[in-house]
């Protein structure tokens, strides 16, 4: 998705239902493990001491909330991803440039950083 619309890349058929298959898979593979986990949830939120969760919203809402958060990760890190590899088709310097650029500077404040952190303190100390 967000490769055809930052990248304006098409796909085939025959990719979209290989992602679709895939994600089918996926499902039919935790589908077990959500029930399971859903059934210890409904006997351990009758404790006193049951989730943050299930007070909010309810018994058995911990697996709701965990696969929309899981949804959330997912969209988030494929959006990085293609935004990323947008970056660095569209960048003027190649991998590289890009990377020494990158390493100079966390050099430069990672430097600042242990001078600050050694610097004698009011006991006769270092920051160590």
């Amino acid at each position: 998705g967000f490769s055809r619309l930052l990248l304006a890349r098409t796909y085939s058929w025959t990719r979209w239902r290989a992602l679709v298959v895939l994600v089918c898979g996926v499902v039919l593979f935790v589908l077990p493990t959500l029930e399971a986990e859903e059934d210890s949830n409904m006997r351990v939120s009758t404790r006193p001491d049951s989730s943050l969760a299930d007070h909010a919203f309810g018994r058995g809402s911990g697996v709701i909330l965990g696969c929309l958060a899981v949804l959330v990760v997912v969209t988030l890190s494929g959006f990085g991803s293609i935004y990323f590899e947008a970056a660095i088709k569209n960048d003027p310097f190649d991998i590289w440039e890009r990377n020494f650029q990158l390493g100079l500077y966390s050099i430069l404040m990672y430097s600042f950083m242990i001078v600050m952190y050694d610097r004698p303190t009011d006991d006769g100390g270092g920051g160590g």
